[in-house]
């Protein structure tokens, strides 16, 4: 079987119908999901300088940038230093809700266990 170019294989799929409109959505979410470095490139912003601005090391802005499990305050600090403002949105199957983001640092009892979280209420359960 001869060797397909890219170009022949490209032309194959868009020849495919709804292959146009499925293209586009899955790029459009590719997009939407920008990573941390992604971000800060596009912003023209180098390790070095966001790392004096937050006054941390050049590297922990690469582990931050590498990490799975970001906290909201560094996340938040990281986008407010390549002038920014980070927004949390709850996507609900009825709903979207916009959840606050506090400026200030979570306050902690005695245990160490924090008096506030992220949308500013308690953190009570009932489970």
């Amino acid at each position: 079987m001869p060797r397909k170019s890219f170009t022949q294989l490209r032309e194959e799929v868009f020849e495919r119908p709804g292959a146009a409109e499925r293209v586009a959505g899955l790029r459009r979410d590719l997009l939407a999901e920008v990573g941390l470095y992604e971000l800060r490139r596009e912003r023209r912003v180098s390790q070095v300088d966001l790392a004096e601005q937050l006054d941390v090391t050049q590297s922990a802005i690469s582990k931050f940038e590498h990490g799975a499990d970001p906290r909201v305050s560094t996340l938040r600090d990281y986008i407010k230093a390549l002038g920014g403002r980070l927004e949390i949105r709850a996507r609900f199957d009825d709903r979207e809700v916009l959840l606050s983001v506090a400026e200030e640092p979570a306050s902690y009892d005695e245990s160490g266990k924090a008096g506030d979280t992220a949308d500013g209420g308690d953190d009570d359960r009932d489970d």
